[in-house]
């Protein structure tokens, strides 16, 4: 098994020059190969069939040379409590909308046996919404988006997590949902500008669904309208501002907070925060 691991190391270190880091990898591509934990592998005597041998010599070459994102070729992601399935070439979930979801239920904890109706707007593999869903099991959560493969593989994602309190479904923004209102609406839209995406790495350009990054407008122009149609849609919640509950967040660049927060307040929303990543990066803007 050692001289095996280092063989993969060895390949793997251009990409990954830190040998702990390849170390990682390599386990990571043997678990999916074999089907076995790390600690098997670190303890039994491992010889891989030629099927496996090939299918590791395929994830290895569309890693380094197709640029491959490692997700897609694992095929899996942790997300909170989830175990989320990432298919190309919808948007693979990032650690930075892991960490604002985890804020947010954290913040509906005092709201967690009420009955609320959230939207996820842009649902992708359905992370944000199923992670609601998940936290608030009395909640009614609409993951909505317009990609075929994002709808499918959002629900593929709630049968694999046994999540049953989500509706998928198909509406541009929230326009098919118009006449629903919401206690809270949430979105992580495409909001990269032109000049921006053009930037991004081979691994995203490639393989991750242009439409669900870049928007037009220096990236606001879908922004633009979630604000817009979320001031007619949501609840006039009393309780919730007595509780100082989120009624809207919309992930953005790190760039737009200002712009962002002054749309809120044109929209009639009163209070408005940022939160910061774990970059120390304006991540979210969120209206009260």
């Amino acid at each position: 098994m050692q001289g095996m691991l280092v063989s993969i190391i060895n390949k793997l270190l251009p990409q990954y020059p830190e040998v702990q880091t390849a170390r990682q990898v390599a386990l990571w591509l043997l678990e999916a190969v074999t089907e076995q934990k790390t600690a098997q592998l670190l303890t039994k005597q491992i010889i891989l069939t030629e099927q496996q041998q090939y299918q590791l010599e395929t994830m290895i070459h569309e890693h380094l040379y197709e640029h491959k994102p490692l997700q897609y070729i694992l095929g899996h992601v942790p997300f909170l409590d989830l175990e989320l399935i990432v298919e190309p070439p919808v948007l693979i979930p990032r650690p930075e909308t892991e960490e604002w979801c985890h804020w947010l239920i954290q913040q509906l904890q005092s709201m967690q046996e009420q009955p609320l109706t959230i939207a996820d707007v842009g649902t992708g593999t359905g992370c944000i919404g199923l992670a609601l869903a998940q936290a608030l099991p009395h909640a009614t959560v609409y993951a909505l988006d317009t990609a075929p493969e994002a709808l499918r593989l959002a629900h593929k994602n709630a049968v694999h997590n046994d999540i049953n309190n989500i509706h998928i479904k198909r509406s541009d923004l929230l326009a098919q949902v118009a006449d629903i209102s919401f206690d809270l609406i949430v979105s992580n839209p495409p909001y990269i500008s032109e000049q921006e995406y053009m930037r991004l790495s081979p691994a995203v350009q490639r393989w991750e669904d242009k439409n669900a990054l870049m928007a037009s407008d220096e990236g606001l122009a879908l922004i633009k309208i979630i604000v817009r149609q979320a001031a007619s849609m949501l609840k006039k919640n009393v309780a919730a501002q007595q509780n100082n509950i989120p009624r809207l967040l919309i992930e953005i660049d790190r760039t737009q907070a200002d712009t962002v927060a002054q749309l809120y307040h044109q929209a009639g929303f009163e209070r408005t925060t940022v939160l910061k990543d774990l970059f120390g990066n304006d991540r979210v803007v969120v209206a009260y």
